[in-house]
Order: C-alpha cells, then sequence, then structure tokens
C-alpha cells in the first residue's frame, strides 16, 4: 500500500512528498540492515507512524545513553524521532 513521506527526517535518503510502497511483514528476520520499516510509535499514546532505517539487527551491538547494549535477537533497533 502507499505512503506518502511526510518531513525530513530521513533525508537524503527520503524527502518530504516522496511516495513509498509498504509491504507488511510479519517476520522480522526477513529485514536487513539498512532496509526502511514503518511503524507506530511505542510511545505516543495514539497511532502516530514512523519511517526509518534498520541501523542494527538482533546480536549486534549499539551505543545506547553512553553504553553498548545488544540487540535482542527476533528484534531490530532503529534511531530518530
Amino acid at each position: 500500500s502507499p505512503l506518502l513521506v511526510d518531513g525530513s527526517s530521513m533525508s537524503p535518503e527520503l524527502e518530504d512528498g516522496d511516495l513509498l510502497w509498504m509491504k507488511r511483514v510479519r517476520d522480522v528476520s526477513t529485514v536487513k540492515l539498512g532496509d526502511i520499516v514503518t511503524f507506530y510509535s511505542p510511545t505516543e499514546s495514539e497511532k502516530v507512524l514512523l519511517t526509518k532505517k534498520i541501523t542494527a539487527t538482533g546480536g549486534q551491538f549499539v551505543q545506547h545513553y553512553g553504553k553498548f547494549d545488544m540487540v535482542p535477537y527476533g528484534h531490530v533497533w532503529v534511531e530518530g524521532v
């Protein structure tokens, strides 16, 4: 299904007004580093749709609040607001 990009947080990969075609993925093991994903914000009370690039996958380490944490298997890591 189509999605219109609203904002510039993904620039230069995606620009405000770009059109994306989305494909629902139920198995996180099918996505890979660098893929662009769309999901509902886990921190907003209303359904806010976010579009972000995967920066780490299960088993990789990320720096978070000054320390290194491992991304759990079966999960992915995205950055930004």
